[in-house]
């Protein structure tokens, strides 16, 4: 597995539109928390947002966005950003400046990111926004030190029980389209490659899209 360095002063900039087309917190032991989320804090209150017909729950704590529906139904299980180095340690976001906005047609979230861990220094600009049939999340960010890398951007999680065994279309970067099949169970190798937009039906004459800028993705451990 190839590293990627990033330099001091790098600009990364990667943005992520998914839309419809045509917990509180508990005083629960610290170690209770580590194995439930792998972290010693405490899990922050979810932020919740509504736009029309759309809906989500944010995570002020990790820049999580959580169960994006549409009309009830799930569309994505979450979108979060990852900073992770050479072997793939991934760095704890510290998150700040959260500023939430919300209207009767859009809504739009900006906080601040530092993802600090050895020699990993990487600071960005996070901003959710969008209307009741789409949500954008853009990610701008800055290397303020050299490290090596192996991924910085965004992670999307597809919902299993709408998704598992289910087709969906590919548009690929070299715009290829394949009609392809989320996989039922476990893939032990990348289902899909090169993806630029991915998209599923998500009820009779409405699809779920997916569109992907700034970077080449693919899909795993699905």
């Amino acid at each position: 597995m190839r590293s990627f360095e990033v330099s001091r002063r790098d600009l990364i900039r990667y943005s992520l539109l998914t839309g419809a087309v045509a917990r509180t917190a508990s005083a629960q032991s610290r170690l209770s928390n580590v194995a439930h989320s792998g972290s010693r804090d405490l899990p922050a209150r979810l932020i919740p947002v509504r736009c029309g017909s759309l809906e989500f729950l944010f995570d002020p704590q990790l820049a999580f966005v959580r169960y994006i529906k549409w009309q009830g139904v799930e569309v994505i299980r979450g979108i979060y950003a990852a900073v992770r180095d050479q072997v793939w340690g991934t760095a704890t976001p510290r998150v700040s400046n959260l500023i939430v906005t919300t209207e009767a047609d859009s809504f739009r979230l900006r906080f601040d990111v530092e993802c600090r861990q050895g020699p990993v220094d990487f600071a960005w600009t996070g901003t959710v926004e969008g209307a009741p049939r789409e949500l954008r999340f853009l990610l701008e960010g800055e290397a303020r030190q050299t490290f090596l890398r192996n991924r910085i951007g965004f992670c999307v999680l597809h919902p299993l029980a709408e998704c598992a065994g289910k087709p969906c279309r590919i548009d690929q970067v070299d715009g290829k389209v394949v009609n392809g099949t989320f996989p039922r169970s476990i893939s032990p190798h990348q289902p899909f490659k090169n993806l630029k937009i991915i998209s599923h039906s998500l009820m009779d004459g409405v699809s779920a899209e997916v569109r992907f800028a700034g970077d080449t993705f693919e899909m795993e451990d699905h």
